[in-house]
């Protein structure tokens, strides 16, 4: 399993720390690191990555092309995702909604760039 989250513990004491000058670096350091792993013909790369656009998935989507592998697309099954999942669709969560995101999420990603997120994703289907 890759994620771009795992950049931001690459210290010795493990803790988490987002700088967000260096999103763009941390996102090819995990493009890198997938691309090694299908290079070495791992059978099964998981990307848990927000990945709320195209423009975030494609580059995993090509290569997986290039290297042969089946690409699947995969949103969270917990019962409060669900729940709120049809309305990020179509676009008419609320309030409280975003705010749900804001209390489950464990790295600090403030309110305003969780609203940003949902304003953006987009299905895959």
């Amino acid at each position: 399993m890759l994620s771009t989250d795992d950049y931001w513990y690459k210290n010795p004491e493990q803790e988490y720390k987002f700088n967000p000058a260096r999103l763009g670096q941390a996102h090819s350091w995990n493009t890198d690191r997938c691309q090694e792993e299908m290079i070495l013909g791992t059978p099964i790369i998981i990307i848990d990555n927000t990945n709320t656009t195209s423009v975030e998935w494609c580059p995993y989507s090509q290569m997986a092309e290039q290297y042969g592998y089946n690409v699947s697309f995969e949103t969270p099954t917990s019962p409060w995702w669900t729940e709120i999942f049809p309305r990020i669709e179509d676009n008419t969560f609320t309030d409280e909604d975003v705010k749900v995101f804001v209390e489950k999420n464990t790295h600090g990603v403030p309110e305003h760039a969780i609203r940003r997120m949902m304003d953006r994703f987009t299905v895959v289907k």
